[in-house]
């Protein structure tokens, strides 16, 4: 009963606070390669939003699915609908944003799945130096506390 406790707030608190910060980034980058580079900005907005959050939305919920039903499996009704309605309720822009883009993303991943090696050789170096060595290193790495409570207190307190 403990180890289904601790577990089952340590991933509302963990997913519920990753999905917040992912969608600040997005947004941010999403509109401001849309006023820069339109050609930076198809490849970000493929690239970025499903490998960094389609499929870390599968892998993290299958993952502790699965964990959770070998440990607690008396508790897996009470789990599966308080997931999803709390979900509806607290974070609805979240599945309509979501389940509204998923199909549409998911064609147009299998459309362009063998364009994205190609798209890389167009880019300039520095860019890409930028992008994903500068920003994921400095952000998870250099602002991790700092973003953790800027974060915390505005959208969980605001």
């Amino acid at each position: 009963m403990s180890n289904f406790f601790f577990f089952f707030f340590f991933f509302f608190f963990f997913f519920f606070f990753y999905q917040r910060i992912f969608f600040f980034f997005f947004f941010f980058f999403f509109f401001f390669f849309f006023f820069y580079d339109p050609f930076f900005f198809f490849f970000f907005f493929f690239f970025f939003f499903f490998f960094f959050y389609v499929l870390h939305f599968f892998f993290f919920f299958f993952f502790f699915f699965f964990f959770f039903f070998f440990n607690c499996i008396f508790f897996f009704f009470f789990f599966f609908f308080f997931f999803f309605f709390f979900f509806l309720v607290v974070n609805f822009f979240f599945f309509f944003f979501f389940f509204f883009f998923f199909f549409f993303f998911l064609i147009l991943i299998f459309f362009f799945f063998f364009f994205f090696f190609f798209f890389f050789f167009f880019f300039d170096q520095i860019v890409f130096f930028f992008f994903f060595f500068f920003f994921f290193f400095f952000f998870f790495f250099g602002f991790k506390f700092f973003f953790f409570f800027f974060f915390f207190f505005f959208f969980f307190f605001f």
